[in-house]
């Protein structure tokens, strides 16, 4: 796998050269330590220090357990740990701008993190889903938090391109769910939470299917505050848009498998921040994911949508390389099902 050009001390790391196939416009955004920590003091009166639980859980075949920590983001508020980055993203906006309301495209998790910080903030918030997997049950979890939901598109880069041409038209802002600076910014706040809970870290385990938003920021924020931290990235085996991109050297497109509802490939800012700052990207299967969940289930009492485990599927399968010395955590960061990838 190829391997980022990052800096070997704590700071701002010197960005690669990266050449980007046709489309992409002008620079690179990116994001720096300092707007995580920013992002952090935005959203502590808001979001809610979710768990780590200390557990020994089956291996895979069931021969020895492993020790690890499990960050429960399942248990944030709104369901996610999307809701850190739509907040701190609706923090950072003029309060004019804010006043007009909120427009985002979603499978499911950050739709229902606009809508939270709609109802928080009192705006006017409208969450676009793609038509094949808009379920009755996710459209009624959106509108319990107030927000108006179209359903159009029938593939993720199709609604997307919906929503964000309806907020432009009518100047309203618009959420990208994994792939707007201050988004990653404020997911990246969970790895903030993370070190600072456990100081012996070693290792963190993230999920890297979907757009890429968490492992981006978690990334970036824990490579900026200690180096030494590696950090995993897990896909799921059918929808590999990380490995596949950084194979090539810039981002690809994966062939289109039946369910799938993500985009097509990753964006510049999310492979950016992978390449600089992901030691690894593991992959597991579907089969191996329901099984993690009937485990963490079985044994822990913890619910969390398929997306949300496989970090935990990653290390009970041994696909990660427990630490020497130091702790192992696997981010568990979602509730609910999300439409899956």
């Amino acid at each position: 796998m190829p391997r980022s050009n990052r800096s070997t001390t704590p700071g701002r790391a010197k960005a690669p050269i990266l050449s980007f196939p046709k489309g992409s416009k002008g620079p690179i955004p990116t994001v720096e330590l300092g707007a995580v920590h920013a992002a952090q003091a935005r959203l502590r009166p808001y979001v809610r220090r979710t768990p780590i639980m200390q557990a020994w859980l089956p291996s895979t075949p069931n021969v020895a357990t492993i020790p690890l920590h499990l960050k429960l983001e399942n248990l944030q508020i709104a369901g996610a740990a999307d809701v850190r980055g739509v907040l701190n993203f609706a923090l950072s906006l003029p309060p004019e701008q804010l006043a007009r309301g909120l427009v985002t495209a979603s499978w499911g998790n950050v739709g229902s993190a606009v809508a939270y910080v709609g109802q928080l903030l009192g705006i006017k918030t409208t969450v676009y889903l793609v038509r094949p997997f808009a379920s009755r049950e996710m459209r009624a979890t959106i509108e319990r938090w107030g927000a108006e939901v179209v359903v159009q598109g029938t593939t993720w880069d199709a609604t997307e391109r919906i929503a964000s041409e309806y907020a432009a038209e009518h100047g309203i802002a618009y959420v990208h769910a994994f792939a707007d600076p201050a988004v990653i910014a404020g997911d990246a706040t969970l790895a903030l939470d993370v070190i600072e809970s456990i100081p012996d870290l070693t290792t963190l385990v993230v999920p890297a299917s979907a757009g890429g938003g968490l492992i981006s920021g978690v990334a970036l924020a824990a490579k900026e505050t200690n180096p030494a931290i590696r950090v995993v990235g897990v896909e799921v085996d059918r929808i590999a848009r990380f490995h596949h991109s950084l194979r090539a050297g810039h981002p690809v497109e994966v062939p289109q498998p039946a369910r799938k509802v993500g985009p097509g490939r990753p964006e510049p800012i999310n492979f950016d921040l992978v390449r600089r700052y992901v030691d690894e990207i593991v992959q597991v299967s579907d089969q191996e994911i329901m099984e993690t969940l009937q485990i963490l289930w079985q044994e822990l009492e913890v619910s969390a949508s398929r997306f949300g485990v496989t970090p935990v599927a990653a290390v009970l399968l041994k696909r990660v390389e427990p630490p020497t010395g130091g702790s192992l955590c696997a981010i568990v960061s979602a509730s609910g099902e999300e439409g899956l990838f």
